[in-house]
Order: structure tokens, then C-alpha cells, then sequence
């Protein structure tokens, strides 16, 4: 039988949702462990991610472990200096992350907007969903901060506790390990600012070395709209007080 009318030559209902089964078929699966294998095989889990039929799976997760992670560092640093850290202060802090990440939310899609078009004039194809995602999963190597995190909140809370001098907070153990810390955040950051590139270069679909250009115009045009917002403050401010 047909699937297609003999009077019309239109496509049936049943082309129709046959044409969508195959297009559904030809969608790769989502990457099973996307955490790990962003950080090791970025391009092959970013090019998965967005052939998936889900492409925005674990999205929001991910894009809202940036702010947990600061939370749970201001709340450390708070705790490292002797400072009680009120309920209400958590409280306040949870709100503002809900006010926080809608704004997040917004910055991303018009960064990835303006990504789209510079990348496009060096030749890249990507749509601002993709350069958007790509963006978002770049911060997962922060994900290994956690345990890092979490082994600092359970020495604050017990290392003093137990009275051995060697767990004390003001020992040198301690001081190591808040220095081992900083320099593995540094690195996470290097790494993250890496997969930023490389995932651009993928959303795009050219190479590492355009999405280096596209990022050094990007910074280029952003440091020149700064600029010309200072030099026309500073302008207007003066004409301001010639007049007056």
C-alpha cells in the first residue's frame, strides 16, 4: 500500500509520521556518563549531546552548578573565619540563587546570540541553542571541587572537635590543603576556559584555532563597547560640569 495519496501526490498522514520515526531513529543516544566524558572527549559529548534527542538534559543541573558551588564557598569561607552562619543568611542565599539564575539564564542566551554571529563571520554554521549548551557544559570540570568542598566543611566541623593538633584549622595541614585547593580551582578554571574553546569550535563546526579568533573579537568588540560607554560618561559628565 502507498503511503502517499495517488489523487494528490501530498504526503499522508502515515509518510508523515513515518518520515518523523526515521528522523527519530537517526537522533545518536545521550552520552551515559556526559560528566566525565565532557572533561576527557569534549568534541565526540558535546556532537552526542546535541544529535540526542534530549540535548538539554541535565541542563538546568548543570547550569546552576556554578552558583550552588559559590554558595557552598562563601558559606566555607564564612565558617573558616569564626563567623556563625545564621539560618536566615542560608535562606537569603537560596533566594538569591533563585533570583540569580534566571538572570544567568538570560546572559548566556545573549552571549551565545553574539557567538553566533562572530563565529558565523569566520565561517561557522551553529545555532545560538547549541553554542548556548556547549557554553553551559564547559564548567563541568568545577564538579570535582565538591568533594574538595565538602572534605573542608567536614574538617571546619570536626577538625577542632576531635583536639588533635595535627586536624586543628590553624594548623599547617590545614594551610596545605587550602593551598592544594586554590591551585586545583586555578587549574578547573584553565580547563573549563579550554572546553569553552573547544566547544565553540564544535557548536560551529570549524576548528580550535577559529574559535580562538572568534573569541579574541568577540573580546575585542566587548572592551570596545566599554570603552565607548566610559569615554561617553566621562564626555558627558564633563560637558555636564562646563555648564554648570
Amino acid at each position: 500500500m502507498s503511503l502517499f495519496s495517488p489523487s494528490s501526490h501530498e504526503p499522508s498522514p502515515q509518510s508523515i509520521a513515518v518520515a518523523f520515526e526515521l528522523a527519530d531513529g537517526r537522533k545518536s543516544a545521550f552520552p551515559k556518563e556526559p560528566w566525565f566524558a565532557m572533561m576527557l572527549e569534549p568534541r565526540q559529548t558535546l556532537r552526542a549531546i546535541l544529535n540526542s534527542a534530549s540535548p538539554r538534559r541535565y541542563f538546568w543541573w548543570v547550569l546552576t552548578l556554578p552558583l550552588l558551588i559559590s554558595l557552598l564557598e562563601a558559606v566555607l569561607e564564612q565558617s573558616q573565619h569564626m563567623t556563625d552562619v545564621e539560618p536566615l543568611d542560608l535562606i537569603a542565599s537560596g533566594a538569591g540563587l533563585l533570583v540569580l539564575l534566571p538572570l544567568l539564564y538570560g546572559f548566556l542566551r545573549l552571549h551565545a546570540w553574539f557567538m553566533r554571529h562572530v563565529g558565523g563571520w569566520l565561517g561557522g554554521r551553529g545555532t545560538t541553542e547549541a553554542i548556548m549548551i556547549g557554553w553551559v557544559w564547559s564548567g563541568i570540570p568545577q564538579i570535582l571541587l565538591i568533594p574538595l568542598l565538602l572534605l573542608m566543611a567536614l574538617w571546619l566541623a570536626l577538625g577542632d572537635a576531635i583536639g588533635a593538633s595535627w586536624l586543628s584549622t590553624q594548623g599547617v595541614l590545614f594551610g596545605a590543603f587550602l593551598v592544594l585547593t586554590g591551585v586545583l580551582q586555578l587549574i578547573f578554571l584553565f580547563w573549563s576556559l579550554g572546553l569553552t574553546v573547544i566547544n565553540l569550535a564544535t557548536a560551529h563546526s570549524f576548528s580550535v584555532w577559529r574559535s580562538i579568533g572568534a573569541h579574541a573579537i568577540a573580546l575585542a568588540l566587548w572592551c570596545a563597547f566599554l570603552l565607548a560607554l566610559v569615554f561617553g560618561f566621562g564626555l558627558h559628565h564633563g560637558m555636564g560640569q562646563h555648564v554648570f
